[in-house]
């Protein structure tokens, strides 16, 4: 093959990569840790997914069960957000600035069950670091999308506040033999 050739063959896969980059189709993967939270293609005001494949997404009420069998709760709202009002023992988790394994590790390890929120369904910092979650194979993890705001309608207790129920049972259960490295 002539050098021409080659040329030719090198300016073609390139101009090929730049048009699946135009197009969004990237097939060269980045890796997830310590990329900044993906933002473009989000407008202000869209709601967060319902659901992040490899997590159990859950209510209120499964929440509230998980506070209650000592889940660690993971609180991915802003920090000025999280010392205002947040779930009573959660972790605040710095997403926006880059969650590691090392600053997960601070808080969870891969027995613990995870329940990750924020302040409500508009919130999408929960979505992605629960995502990071399952890419790391944790293999409880739970995502409460409507977050802060749906414990609050149940006045469910409030750090910095004296407001909330008590601890009760129901009848939520994890799906049977439900971990994230199942999925």
């Amino acid at each position: 093959m002539t050098n021409a050739a080659k040329w030719s063959i090198g300016i073609a896969l390139v101009m090929l990569e730049v048009l699946l980059v135009v197009l969004g189709w990237n097939w060269v993967k980045t890796p997830v840790e310590n990329t900044p939270p993906p933002t473009a293609g989000v407008a202000s005001g869209d709601k967060a997914p319902r659901s992040v494949w490899g997590a159990e997404t859950v209510d209120v009420a499964a929440a509230a069960q998980l506070f209650c069998d000592g889940a660690i709760f993971l609180d991915a709202q802003s920090e000025a957000n999280f010392a205002v009002s947040a779930i009573p023992n959660a972790e605040w988790i710095d997403y926006e600035h880059g969650l590691t394994r090392r600053k997960l590790a601070r808080h969870a390890g891969p027995a613990d069950q995870i329940v990750v929120y924020c302040e409500n369904a508009y919130c999408w910092s929960a979505y992605h670091a629960t995502k990071q979650l399952i890419a790391w194979d944790m293999p409880h993890v739970y995502y409460f999308r409507d977050g802060l705001a749906a414990w609050n309608r149940e006045r469910y207790a409030i750090q910095n506040s004296l407001r909330g129920k008590e601890c009760k049972r129901s009848t939520w259960q994890p799906k049977a033999g439900f971990s994230a490295v199942n999925q």
